[in-house]
């Protein structure tokens, strides 16, 4: 079963972005083409990133394997992914859009450019879908895999639901020192995690992924993650769940960012 997995790109600044941006890109890339699956796809979506093009074409424009696509904008009238200004927060979701339209997989999935997909990140979806019945149209993962610093966090609000006892060691980019990762369970077992690394779908689903635009303290609008898996739960055929500790995330705002 072929797989494509789309990857959103913006490496420039934003409120509560991460540290070394074209390092990690590199290194998220990287983790795709070391996948033990081979019959697979990386569909590259710059959102008007200059440094993206750059890099693709630097290091990766011979992979037969990643497809790339750059989308030109305005960076001062179209705000760029969680942006802020006069309180209002963007949420690009257009991009991955796009992306889908290149994908020629069976399946689509994404991918963020600051993570790590683990080498058995799609061969566990191949597994997971290859006896699923041709109406089960998405899935969505519950498990991930962070940094033990969300223990002690009062800013780390989520799940800090440790799913057994191995430790990943991962080397921080810019202090080259080991820190430890947990497999996590991202949601409760009655939930759907609704982040876009989370989310596998058939090509053929009929929703869309958007823009969405709303203030920063107005939770009562979803971000254009949790519209497009709501909008898929309504649309679509029913979904299945997965758990696979295959995505490690490298970032989350004012905690960790390795």
């Amino acid at each position: 079963m072929k797989i494509s997995v789309i990857m959103q790109s913006f490496l420039g600044d934003y409120p509560g972005s991460r540290r070394l941006p074209k390092e990690k890109f590199i290194r998220a890339v990287n983790s795709f083409l070391y996948q033990t699956h081979k019959d697979k796809e990386l569909v590259i979506v710059s959102d008007g990133c200059e440094i993206t093009k750059k890099l693709y074409e630097l290091y990766f424009s011979d992979s037969e394997q990643i497809k790339f696509c750059y989308i030109h904008r305005n960076i001062e009238k179209e705000k760029s992914m969680y942006s802020e200004e006069d309180g209002i927060v963007t949420y690009r979701g257009v991009p991955r859009e796009v992306g889908r339209a290149i994908a020629t997989g069976d399946l689509v999935t994404y991918f963020d450019t600051d993570d790590i997909m683990l080498p058995n990140r799609l061969s566990d979806l191949d597994d997971f879908w290859k006896d699923v019945s041709d109406d089960i149209m998405w899935s969505s993962n519950s498990v991930r895999i962070i940094n033990e610093k969300a223990l002690n966090s009062d800013l780390y609000l989520e799940s800090k639901a440790r799913i057994g006892d191995r430790i990943f060691e991962i080397s921080n980019m810019e202090t080259k020192e080991k820190e430890k990762f947990f497999i996590n369970l991202a949601v409760p077992d009655n939930m759907v995690s609704t982040a876009s690394y989370s989310i596998c779908h058939r090509r053929e689903v009929k929703t869309r992924w958007k823009n969405v635009t709303r203030h920063k303290d107005d939770l009562s609008t979803p971000s254009e993650d949790h519209l497009f898996l709501r909008e898929m739960q309504n649309n679509e055929s029913a979904g299945l769940k997965q758990k696979s500790a295959s995505i490690v995330i490298c970032h989350y705002r004012g905690i960790w960012d390795v």
